[in-house]
């Protein structure tokens, strides 16, 4: 006899509320979040690919990209930003990530490039020559 499971029921949404409020109680404090971060776009074009992550609060000192076997790795160390003044002035916490992203069979890993602006952050992968669209003259038959 099979058994049919009914999802979509406000019992369902409570039990996930439920497990959510104690995961965040239990991780919360350890500083551990369960999201992506940075926020990421990636997207092709015809000769490259482009990845944008936002970095909000962060320079181009906090960043650390690395490429090895194939894996572009985008990632900071955590760190503290204090405000001028007193020692009890406000202080930043920059939260520590680490993105990795698989190299795509056409991108060049010699040919990548970053550019880090007002919290954006800019990689290019340049396909290789032989992967970018190439326009084929049609000649004309006799």
């Amino acid at each position: 006899m099979a058994y049919m499971v009914k999802r979509g029921t406000a019992y369902d949404t409570e039990l996930l509320r439920s497990f959510d409020a104690m995961v965040q109680q239990v991780f919360g404090s350890a500083g551990v979040n369960l999201s992506p971060f940075p926020a990421v776009d990636v997207r092709e074009e015809a000769d490259r690919y482009v990845i944008e992550a936002e970095l909000p609060g962060f320079s181009r000192e906090d960043v650390d990209i690395q490429v090895k076997e194939r894996v572009l790795t985008i990632a900071s160390a955590m760190g503290t930003e204090d405000g001028q003044g007193t020692a009890d002035a406000s202080r930043r916490r920059l939260r520590p990530f680490l993105r990795q992203f698989s190299l795509p069979r056409h991108a060049d890993p010699s040919r990548i490039e970053a550019a880090f602006m007002n919290g954006l952050l800019i990689v290019t992968l340049h396909k290789q020559p032989e992967a970018q669209p190439r326009k084929i003259t049609i000649e004309v038959a006799n």
